[in-house]
């Protein structure tokens, strides 16, 4: 019983994750499709430093 719900509550933690991870995509994602048009008009190391 116990192991049960030890391994619900990594569960409850991973979706948690989960869900922090996707927020801060939603919240980045248009900032990275705004700048990809100007990425590809400059040299490849003016644009290094964004793929990181």
């Amino acid at each position: 019983m116990e192991q049960q719900l030890l391994g619900y509550e990594g569960t409850l933690y991973r979706l948690d994750q989960a869900e922090h991870i996707a927020g801060r995509v939603d919240r980045v994602a248009p900032r990275i499709l705004r700048t990809r048009q100007n990425l590809m008009t400059r040299p490849p190391e003016a644009i290094r430093p964004y793929l990181r």
